[in-house]
């Protein structure tokens, strides 16, 4: 059974679900948590928190029990990774699920004792925990159980991953591995992602600049991909991460990956046609003559939003990766705002304007390894990090996180966006719901800051995803702006109307709230909890959550929310 529960964009999937199992949870108001700092989650009273997996939990059968503060690559490859991110969820029987979760980055300050950090065991532990999990869940009353699985499975750094589109074969790609350019070890920096109608999932490669290390002078692609603080150290043991050794090995990375959770004896594919730059999100809608339509924001500052439409149109019948095939061929454009409240899609396309061979631009190969450069030839609008996209109907939401470091009122140069320090929501609208037009138009739809009580503030929206209704649920992630807000990340709701109605959830000091999905007894929401503790480190941590035990660190995990009688 392929059905998709929920992920970020419920129309990608064509899900439906019945009013009455959802009246409870989304016609009535929730009391508010209040704003605040502490040592462990608040939830709304009208709602119970139940904690499904932790970082170390058995993913696979053969998984040895979690011993924290050691090293062991072995036993992490077996079990839940770190730092839990997008989640995506499949119906798999009566009162059994399929989870998929993406595995960002790590935090090896708390994951490791001190004599242990930096270590080579150290750092192939940190290259096994993250990636993506595939673990299979049974229903045991108000909750869910991981349970033994022929469909578990770790993805992982050093998993091999098969490319495909323009880019695949292409030189850029080739290593002293892969002299083709087909096949890459390894997946990371898995953020937010996106659910397909064939029953696949599509997770993001953001951050994969400081997985490198580079030369102290750098060509002008390696600093527009903000490439070479080696900062993650991997190089120290394995070398295809020193620039000196593979030069192209990090045009390997910042791709969508595909992944078929049902098959879990097939290699995952890097979709290139869809670009390469710190994706933060891709999610996915028909337009109105079926061809897929995915947009995708580059979290980044002054970076930019895009739009991928396939040249095939989907008619249904295929599943897997087979079907993704329609994801190889297509026009990928960038959105130009104008101050007269329209977007334009700007196509990426050998020959067109600037994108020239002389500019370095002969093929499309080119333009999609380096799109950065590619979409500001164009003339492509810089924004304050775009993060999660969502297409609805006729609508697209994109979360703007903002710039935390950048002066009050000071947008990106070249943006006509106005700024919002603390983060904003714009909404852009299609014409009639053509997703694949050329001219869209956009507003602001909710600005961060005291936007419906004085006492307070959204800031950093981030991901976002819809109910039936079209209402949006909010994680934030504040970043170094907690210390302004005094509160930690938290999960908000906002009415169809477009205003915050409440704070539903709150995360523990130092993290950050990731994933929100509907849960699949279409009662509650399912969220990440990713890096709790942040700013600690194995023996001071700042909490320990949700163990709270004085022996065992603090432990990203995955949380369900569920309404109380």
């Amino acid at each position: 059974m392929r059905t998709l529960v929920q992920t970020g964009a419920l129309a990608a999937a064509g899900c439906t679900y019945r009013r009455n199992e959802l009246e409870n949870l989304w016609e009535k108001p929730f009391r508010s948590v209040p704003d605040g700092s502490n040592l462990t989650h608040h939830v709304s009273p009208d709602l119970d928190a139940n904690i499904i997996l932790r970082w170390g939990d058995p993913v696979l059968e053969n998984a040895p029990a979690w011993a924290p503060g050691k090293p062991n690559p072995e036993a992490q490859s077996l079990q839940f990774g770190y730092n839990n991110d997008y989640l995506a969820l499949f119906e798999n029987g009566p009162d059994r699920f399929l989870l998929v979760a993406n595995h960002e980055y790590v935090n090896p300050e708390m994951m490791f004792a001190a004599r242990y950090r930096g270590s080579n065991g150290s750092l192939a532990h940190q290259m096994a925990a993250v990636g993506l999990s595939v673990v299979e869940l049974v229903r045991t009353g108000s909750s869910f159980v991981p349970t033994p699985s022929p469909l578990a499975r770790r993805i992982s750094a050093t998993t091999p991953i098969e490319l495909s589109g323009p880019a695949a074969n292409s030189a850029l790609l080739c290593t002293s591995a892969d002299s083709e350019g087909m096949k890459v070890l390894g997946t990371f920096g898995n953020c937010a992602g996106g659910g397909t109608p064939w029953g696949t999932v599509l997770s993001c490669e953001e951050n994969f600049q400081s997985y490198f290390r580079y030369p102290e002078k750098k060509g002008p692609i390696a600093r527009r991909y903000r490439l070479g603080s080696g900062r993650v150290q991997w190089h120290v043991v394995d070398s295809r991460f020193n620039y000196w050794y593979e030069p192209h090995e990090s045009n390997r990375f910042g791709w969508v990956v595909e992944v078929d959770p049902w098959a879990p004896n097939v290699a995952p594919i890097k979709r290139t046609a869809l670009g390469r730059f710190a994706h933060e999100s891709a999610e996915l809608i028909l337009s109105p003559d079926k061809r897929v339509v995915v947009y995708l924001g580059d979290d980044a500052p002054g970076e930019f939003l895009y739009r991928f439409v396939s040249d095939e149109r989907w008619i249904g019948g295929q599943t897997g990766l087979q079907a993704g095939k329609i994801l190889d061929s297509g026009t990928l454009s960038v959105a130009q705002f104008s101050h007269d409240g329209k977007v334009r899609w700007l196509p990426l396309r050998p020959g067109i304007g600037q994108l020239v061979q002389s500019n370095g631009f002969s093929s499309l190969a080119d333009i999609v390894v380096n799109v950065r450069v590619a979409a500001s030839l164009v003339g492509a609008t810089p924004l304050d990090r775009p993060e999660d996209v969502q297409p609805l109907g006729e609508h697209v939401w994109v979360a703007l996180t903002g710039h935390g470091s950048r002066p009050i009122g000071q947008k990106p140069v070249g943006s006509v966006v106005p700024f919002a320090r603390m983060g904003q929501i714009l909404r852009l609208t299609s014409p009639d719901g053509d997703h694949t037009a050329e001219y869209f138009r956009w507003e602001v739809a909710i600005s961060g800051g005291n936007v419906w009580k004085e006492s307070d503030l959204l800031a950093g929206p981030d991901y976002h995803a819809h109910d039936p209704w079209g209402r949006l649920l909010i994680a934030t992630d504040q970043g170094r702006r907690k210390s302004e807000t005094g509160s930690q990340d938290a999960l908000y709701r906002m009415d169809d109307q477009g205003r915050v109605m409440e704070e539903i959830f709150r995360g523990p000091l130092g993290s950050e709230i990731c994933g929100p999905c509907l849960s699949p007894d279409n009662l509650g929401v399912w969220l990440s909890v990713q890096h709790p503790g942040a700013g600690g480190t194995w023996s001071n941590p700042t909490t320990r959550w949700p163990d709270f035990d004085p022996s065992v660190p603090p432990r990203p995990a995955v949380v369900a929310l569920t309404p109380r009688s």
